[in-house]
């Protein structure tokens, strides 16, 4: 498991309006000790109890009964926070409800894209319901520390992945426009289908997702052809956008396929094709990336998916 916490320091000067301030007190969240669980030494969860105007970002966790130093964490002005919600389960008892069983949370925004999450946990009981906040940008712009194009090219240049096509692929991309250049037709309800004009100049631009499709040309010929796809014309397409609050940069990867081909069923050693099963017309493939803005490192993960 990977996880990143950010650190701050207060560059106000305000002994007493700060950015930051030492909690007043702390409340024990839930304790290991006296609980039949494997562990080398007790374990105590403390929430800080923030000064008013400011808020707790997350907890301390000690092995020790006493309290925390006031010094050791601080509480962040109410002005430079907003509201979170639980994200995803980490560690705990799900189905417990009991006061000695604790259930721990990554935590987010509750949707403001100018808004990040501190990279803390939130750590609860059932007889805790309190919350944690996350920090906000100060700026109004999320674009503020986005990378320039020349930056932007040399993200993609350091970090975008090889694409490897498995011996016995049938199916390969093209770009979006060579698929519309070579006979692909489209397809409303009333209407003759209608080969796709230009650079698409003839899609409809409004209506629902029943309203038109796009399929293979009607020929035979022409449509074994587009389906294998044209990988010497295929293109990436990349949208550039910005990412928790501002301070990384997500680099969306898009390839485009004609067509998707029958499904394979993998059991042990036996792969079984399950005939037309999966088979459609176009195809987008996508992996993100994520950097930072501040050091221009991957961060996190890659995440892959299919549309």
């Amino acid at each position: 498991m990977f996880a990143t916490v950010l650190t701050a320091k207060d560059t106000t000067g305000d002994p007493s309006q700060g950015a930051l301030m030492s909690p007043i007190d702390y409340t024990l969240i839930w304790t290991s000790k006296g609980l039949n669980v494997s562990q080398r030494e007790d374990g105590y969860i403390w929430l800080p109890i923030p000064p008013n105007g400011y808020k707790a970002i997350g907890h301390i966790v000690t092995t020790s009964p006493v309290k925390p130093s006031l010094d050791k964490v601080r509480c962040v002005r109410s002005d430079f926070t907003d509201l979170t919600k639980v994200d995803k389960w980490i560690w705990g008892h799900k189905m417990l409800t009991s006061t000695s069983i604790v259930n721990l949370h990554t935590i987010k925004p509750k949707g403001r894209v100018l808004s990040l999450p501190a990279g803390t946990f939130l750590a609860r009981n059932s007889s805790n319901t309190h919350e944690l906040a996350c920090l906000k940008m100060v700026k109004n712009n999320p674009y503020s520390a986005m990378p320039n194009s020349l930056q932007i090219g040399e993200m993609i240049q350091a970090y975008a992945p090889w694409v490897y096509f498995h011996p016995d692929e049938q199916y390969f991309p093209s770009s979006v426009l060579w698929f519309f250049q070579n006979g692909v037709e489209l397809h409303q309800p009333g209407q003759i289908p209608r080969p796709v004009i230009n650079d698409g100049d003839n899609l409809p631009n409004n209506g629902g997702a029943d309203d038109a499709f796009l399929d293979l040309p009607s020929d035979q010929p022409n449509k074994e052809r587009v389906k294998k796809g044209f990988l010497s014309d295929a293109v990436v397409y990349i949208h550039v956008k910005s990412a928790l609050g501002g301070t990384c940069t997500d680099l969306a990867i898009w390839l485009y396929y004609p067509f998707n081909g029958g499904g394979k069923f993998q059991l042990g050693p036996f792969t079984i094709d399950l005939g037309i099963i999966g088979e459609h017309v176009s195809d987008w493939e996508h992996i993100t990336l994520r950097v930072d803005n501040f050091h221009g490192n991957l961060r996190g993960g890659v995440s892959i998916s299919t549309c």
